[in-house]
């Protein structure tokens, strides 16, 4: 068998082209997908010499099976989602060990202290209303730190775990909260409300944390995408 023979910039260009048309949009899965077709090609080409370029990337191509990359991209959303949920988790443990635990302690006083001095249904409403305008807030800067146009990565695209914290403060003040437990919980069990609201409050923050350094990572690995 010969030495492979490393790929021109022109075939690595139409090896980006090829991925693209087998509709993968994601650019860090572009170049995983890129970097290992080039691999293979090289291998297949040193195994026949007299093979095309061409011919070598269909025969590499058909290994992926009926479905194409699709398989692949499939593969890739779940081990996404298992990070996510994995460093969510991390971010979520972190509030409570010091130092950050000091803080998460002081906010749960602070939501204790205003269930007992405001109204219960008040303090359900500010409670709500400042949780929806904080996932507002953390959703516009979600959409303000996307890559460039032109570069979509398969991390933030597929980050549903922050989507799925932001607002769920929101609703477990309006409807679990409110619905649900203020009208069946007797006497001191209410103090489960502002601590409910007070959990509710750190899944959000560990949400955020986690996004930032998944953000990080990715304009670590990915520049050219935030450019």
């Amino acid at each position: 068998m010969h030495t492979p023979t490393p790929l021109t910039d022109a075939q690595i260009d139409t090896l980006f082209n090829f991925v693209k048309k087998k509709n993968v949009d994601y650019y860090d899965l572009q170049l995983e997908l890129v970097d290992h077709l080039a691999s293979e090609v090289e291998q297949q080409m040193a195994t026949e010499p007299t093979v095309s370029f061409e011919a070598a990337l269909q025969k590499v191509y058909a290994r992926f099976g009926i479905f194409g990359f699709t398989v692949v991209m499939e593969q890739k959303k779940e081990a996404l989602a298992r990070r996510d949920r994995r460093v969510w988790w991390k971010h979520l443990k972190e509030l409570f060990r010091l130092p950050l635990l000091i803080s998460s302690g002081l906010g749960a006083l602070l939501l204790c202290v205003a269930f007992d001095y405001l109204d219960a249904s008040t303090f359900l409403t500010l409670n709500g209303s400042l949780a929806g305008a904080a996932g507002v807030a953390a959703t516009v800067y979600f959409y303000k730190s996307q890559p460039q146009k032109g570069y979509k990565l398969s991390m933030i695209q597929y980050y549903r775990l922050l989507q799925a914290v932001l607002f769920f403060n929101s609703y477990q003040s309006f409807f679990i909260s409110y619905k649900l437990l203020l009208p069946t919980l007797p006497g001191g069990w209410l103090l489960l409300i502002p601590l409910l609201c007070w959990l509710s409050w750190l899944f959000m923050v560990a949400g955020m944390l986690a996004y930032q350094a998944l953000l990080r990572e990715q304009q670590r690995l990915y520049p050219l995408a935030f450019a």
